[in-house]
């Protein structure tokens, strides 16, 4: 039953889906699946009402290894990229793809007989699901956006000569069944050597080539650049003034899985007189978070301007007359809809009432000759 070199299926033929937004079609069976005609092959399957077989059936696919490395391996890290492809009508039955593996002295011949070990960290459950029950509008076409990236490190004793088979099964749950699959797949193995005896931990979520924090004018910009990325969901830039308490300005949506240099770059357009202190927070999907280093930087204002609205009204303050103050107030599309030029007030209320501004999402910004503000409010009713 081999449909690729090295790979197994209990069945004996596999048949090819090219994912659109049309969506995939209804018929269970084993895949290999295209996203959008880009000739990139993932293996997956549909298990549907009686293919593979009745309720509890699986299809199984798998790849086998050998240990010809004249060593005893110690562990080996899985890794690899799960799909959902499609929503069906499931009434509210989780669906998975299970993950397991088998060591044995001789050769393993099929996926079902032998022992195999469950490694549940591996297992991918689809995220989006429908509770109602039926067979009408069954998918709904995820053009490849919807997966999660798995890794794992897997104590093993693979002797030299020994087998290991890798397995991925989807059962036929109740109802009809999501179309999942798999891509990307590496394993790596780690010999029985004192380099390797801490080896194989856990992958960071993010390898961070660089976080720098330079001053622009009045405001901080602060870059930093990913190597690579894993199940990160965001960013969350954070200052502080004593480098020991910390509060949120701003967050970045991440990049998910990424295996290429990404550049992010906010700026902070509200630092504090003196030393603001800037670090990353990095959040996993899971909810798994991981902190930056620190980095400062100074600011010495010659007057404490303050920008901020209350109750459909922009308010500056500063602690000296303003001279050449310029106010301007854009929407969210980024067209000016107000400027006003202001002198010699120390405490400035700028009215923007409803004939003046309509109900919506604006952004203010206030210069001075040495200070620079900008604040985020909402017209309402």
């Amino acid at each position: 039953n081999s449909t690729f070199t090295g790979w197994y299926s209990t069945h004996t033929s596999i048949t090819h889906e090219n994912i659109t937004s049309s969506a995939p079609s209804n018929t269970g069976g084993f895949y290999s699946y295209e996203c959008n005609g880009d000739n990139n092959q993932k293996i997956g399957a549909r298990p549907s009402n009686t293919t593979p077989g009745p309720v509890g059936t699986y299809i199984r696919y798998g790849v086998r290894f050998r240990n010809t490395s004249g060593q005893t391996i110690i562990r080996i890290r899985v890794s690899f990229t799960a799909y959902q492809f499609s929503l069906a009508e499931n009434n509210n039955v989780t669906n998975q793809i299970e993950f397991h593996y088998r060591v044995s002295a001789s050769a393993i011949t099929d996926l079902t007989t032998g022992t195999y070990t469950s490694v549940p960290s591996l297992w991918y459950t689809a995220p989006n699901n429908h509770t109602g029950p039926g067979t009408s509008n069954q998918v709904l076409g995820y053009p490849c956006t919807v997966s999660s990236y798995l890794s794992e490190c897997i104590t093993v004793t693979l002797n030299n000569n020994d087998e290991i088979m890798l397995r991925w099964s989807d059962k036929n749950d109740n109802y009809n069944d999501h179309h999942l699959g798999i891509d990307d797949i590496t394993v790596e193995f780690y010999p029985n050597t004192i380099e390797n005896a801490t080896t194989c931990v856990s992958p960071l979520p993010i390898n961070l080539l660089n976080f720098e924090v330079n001053k622009k004018e009045q405001s901080a910009l602060i870059k930093w650049t990913t190597l690579s990325e894993i199940n990160n969901d965001y960013f969350i830039v954070e200052r502080s003034s004593d480098a020991e308490n910390f509060h949120e300005i701003e967050k970045v949506k991440g990049a998910g899985n990424s295996n290429q240099p990404i550049h992010y770059a906010v700026k902070d357009y509200n630092p504090i007189n003196g030393i603001n202190y800037y670090r990353l927070k990095q959040i996993d999907f899971d909810g798994t978070y991981t902190y930056s280093e620190t980095k400062a930087v100074k600011f010495e204002n010659s007057s404490l301007l303050t920008l901020y609205s209350f109750n459909n009204s922009i308010y500056i303050k500063t602690d000296k007359p303003l001279r050449n103050v310029v106010l301007e107030i854009y929407d969210i599309n980024g067209r000016s809809v107000y400027f006003k030029n202001i002198n010699d007030d120390t405490n400035i209320n700028v009215t923007t009432l409803n004939y003046v501004l309509e109900n919506g999402t604006y952004i203010a910004k206030v210069k001075t000759d040495d200070d620079y503000k900008i604040c985020k409010f909402i017209i309402s009713n």
